[in-house]
């Protein structure tokens, strides 16, 4: 069983679009309490929802990926029996 390449790319890609979404979020959230604006803190709403599932679906594909290499590698199995401790 081969694990699919890109598995890591998309789970590192969706931790990074979460965290520079929680930065954005914070930049604009400060700069809609210095101005005084309600505009910014009403439309951002849905982001905020949007962003913990960004974080959780990419360290889910992260643990996928690990789980499928510890699977697919031979070794791991050789060494977990042969191997005095």
């Amino acid at each position: 069983m081969k694990t699919l390449p890109g598995l890591y790319t998309i789970g590192i890609t969706l931790i990074g679009i979460s965290f520079l979404g929680w930065f954005i979020l914070v930049v604009t959230q400060i700069l809609a309490v210095v101005t005084n604006m309600q505009l910014f803190s009403e439309s951002l709403f849905s982001l905020t929802v949007l962003l913990p599932v960004f974080g959780g679906l990419g360290m889910a594909v992260l643990l996928t990926k690990v789980i499928l290499e510890r699977i697919a590698n031979r070794d791991d199995e050789y060494y977990a029996k042969k191997v005095d401790r």
